[in-house]
């Protein structure tokens, strides 16, 4: 699991090559899937391509961290030619901004997500405290509509009778 500074290191960094949290997400939900088809069945179409690469794509009963595969990447593609190493990250199914960030190469891609973590405004206590306040109000939140339930059982039944009198007023002011 990434801290609240791993997220916004890595998500400014992309950021930088013009690629969103959203897309960053996106990248890691697909390369974990094909980590997670390896670490169950032995083989993904991806874990062969990393293979190929030399990187070590996990193995069944054990799953590589989608992060560490990044950063392997990284180092392997610095002897690539931009293009070459654009279609390979293409085929794993990277994001574009992903892709332009593991071309500054491993030491390079390192720098810049150490730089905008430390760059975070957010730290895992303020993730922590706002995830404690969520529960607190989710709390408070289910109280009132107990609260509301029982208001409502008790006054409906007087707005259902206010509102045939209405009704039944309105139907004689009709007729004359």
């Amino acid at each position: 699991k990434m801290s609240m500074e791993d997220v916004q290191g890595w998500t400014g960094a992309i950021g930088k090559f013009g690629g969103s949290a959203q897309d960053f997400e996106g990248t890691l939900r697909g390369l974990n899937g094909q980590l997670a088809r390896m670490a169950t069945i032995g083989r993904s179409r991806t874990g062969m391509l990393l293979q190929s690469l030399g990187i070590d794509a996990g193995e069944v009963g054990r799953q590589r961290n989608a992060l560490d595969v990044l950063q392997d990447l990284a180092g392997v593609i610095e002897q690539m030619s931009p293009d070459e190493s654009r279609g390979i990250l293409q085929a794993i199914g990277l994001d574009p901004a992903t892709i332009m960030l593991l071309q500054q190469g491993r030491e390079g891609m390192k720098d810049l997500v150490r730089q905008k973590k430390e760059d975070a405004v957010y730290t895992q206590e303020d993730a922590d405290a706002i995830k404690e306040y969520n529960v607190a109000m989710a709390g408070v939140k289910k109280g009132f509509m107990g609260i509301m339930s029982v208001l409502f059982r008790s006054v409906t039944p007087a707005f259902t009778k206010v509102a045939k009198y209405v009704g039944d007023f309105v139907k004689v002011l009709r007729r004359h």
